[in-house]
């Protein structure tokens, strides 16, 4: 067997391989129908089985692939409607793969929204996701935090300063701390920033934690040993500033303007 012939049969067999592995990842049950029974049979597309979409529907994706049934599955692109996947600002990363004889597969990864903020003329809410990029319009904004401050986004560019919010984010759900409405960020070289921002019913308002520059496991192991110790200094201080070492500095409505309440973080 000649060179040219070996490769083209390792190309077919890899192929195959890969069209096998991605069938048995999506399951026989996962997918779209794209007609009825008496649709035309053979090498023609009757269904679209996608795995790995919570956004999109399969009626939204063979939309937006330009999908119909009885289509020749020879004359369907992967790497053409793999594009047009990508134009989809909730999707990270896709694969498609025409799979003999009527099958299209399309597996996906969809960005996750773990916080949101404003960006554009006027000022519209969008989600970021785990890279620090703002990437679609959000909707139902009060479900996650948001991230204050930062000027000159773009959408569908990270932002390392909203990659800071949601690495505290991620830090903050890691020791099971309570996670902020909002994270104030930006402000250029402002020592009191990042600023995390929790509701409070009682009082009524807000409480603010500093937590300023250097080492965020620090400042968040003093946060979380406050928290245990449950003083009621906490319940009604407004502002927790954790920027100076082992003291932590307590202000409520009564200390504002007069004098502050220390506390020692190492202090069982």
């Amino acid at each position: 067997m000649s060179g040219g012939k070996r490769a083209a049969r390792a190309g077919r067999v890899g192929l195959l391989a890969s069209a096998m592995a991605l069938a048995t990842a999506l399951g026989a049950g996962a997918g779209h129908w794209l007609a009825g029974p008496g649709a035309p049979r053979g090498f023609q597309l009757r269904h679209l089985a996608v795995r790995g979409a919570q956004h999109l529907s399969g009626a939204a994706l063979a939309d937006a692939l330009g999908l119909r049934a009885g289509l020749p599955l020879r004359s369907l692109d992967p790497d053409r409607l793999r594009q047009r996947l990508l134009r989809n600002p909730w999707v990270r990363r896709a694969r498609v793969l025409p799979l003999p004889p009527s099958r299209l597969l399309v597996a996906l990864e969809e960005r996750r929204a773990q916080a949101w903020t404003t960006l554009g003329r006027p000022r519209r809410p969008f989600w970021v996701d785990a890279t620090g990029t703002p990437f679609a319009p959000a909707e139902r904004t009060a479900v996650l935090p948001q991230l204050r401050g930062v000027a000159g986004l773009a959408q569908g560019m990270p932002d390392a300063r909203l990659r800071q919010g949601i690495t505290i984010l991620d830090a903050l759900a890691a020791r099971h701390l309570p996670r902020p409405a909002a994270i104030q960020l930006g402000g250029g070289a402002s020592p009191t920033l990042p600023v995390l921002i929790f509701p409070r019913r009682d009082p009524p308002g807000s409480l603010a934690v500093v937590l300023g520059g250097g080492a965020l496991d620090r400042r968040l192991d003093r946060l979380e040993r406050l928290w245990s110790a449950r003083l009621p200094e906490v319940d009604a201080a407004r502002t927790i500033d954790l920027r100076f070492g082992e003291q932590v500095i307590l202000r409520s409505r009564a200390t504002e303007g007069g004098r502050e309440k220390a506390w020692h973080a190492g202090k069982t």
